[in-house]
């Protein structure tokens, strides 16, 4: 997905050994030919746990943005005092009932585990400190990202689909062009309500474009950050 992507990237920036774990031969192929990871686990036709038992010494950070089986695959194969940053468990998004487990919750206490949960609300006053190693990796063609784009807002539950099913390949947006004078108005009078409501946007570089009429809407704010690039 888009936010693996994008760890991936920087783990693999920083030099890490890097696994990604995608849900078709063709994520994986991308994974590892265009953006250069060094290995990805296909989870629909591969045992993770057993691709993940062969990583020697163990897993010592895994970013966490699915949950469920990937979770328990993950769990055992972690190294003593590793590190687990969840962002996301997209598994139990559409269940009314939420999902069982962890299965293997045990190896948070026998491997010493750290976990923590990464909610991006917490870190937008320290956008500014990640904006410049982020841009300096854009500019230099060492963090791209692909877009998953659907036209017309009618069209948002479509692409809502492609992303829980996880037919997109890259960020999933929905083109959301305001095209007349009461739409810009709409959108103009929309940003200032929060910035007034949200004043931690005006600590980051991003919010000089939510003041501009022409926007994307998109399920993060990527799209933004790579146009005003």
């Amino acid at each position: 997905g888009a936010t693996g992507s994008v760890a991936c990237q920087i783990a693999r920036n920083m030099g890490c050994r890097v696994i990604g774990i995608a849900g078709s031969d063709d994520k994986c192929d991308w994974l590892t030919g265009t953006l250069g990871i060094d290995q990805a686990i296909n989870y629909k036709t591969q045992d993770v746990a057993v691709e993940l038992a062969k990583v020697e010494g163990g897993i010592n950070v895994y970013f966490e943005n699915v949950g469920g089986a990937l979770l328990d695959a993950a769990l055992p194969n972690m190294a003593m005092y590793g590190r687990i940053g969840i962002c996301g468990l997209i598994e139990g998004y559409t269940s009314d009932s939420g999902l069982p487990g962890p299965a293997r919750f045990d190896q948070i206490l026998m491997k010493r585990l750290t976990v923590k949960g990464i909610f991006l609300p917490d870190f937008l006053a320290q956008g500014a400190n990640y904006y410049a190693p982020l841009k300096a990796w854009y500019d230099e063609g060492k963090l791209i990202g692909d877009f998953d784009e659907t036209k017309g807002l009618d069209n948002v539950l479509v692409a809502f689909e492609r992303l829980m099913r996880g037919k997109n390949l890259g960020k999933v947006i929905v083109d959301g062009f305001p095209r007349t004078s009461v739409q810009v108005e709409c959108l103009k009078l929309f940003y200032k309500k929060m910035l007034e409501q949200h004043s931690e946007y005006r600590h980051t570089p991003l919010h000089k474009y939510f003041r501009k009429p022409m926007f994307r809407i998109a399920l993060a704010q990527d799209r933004w950050v790579l146009r005003a690039a």
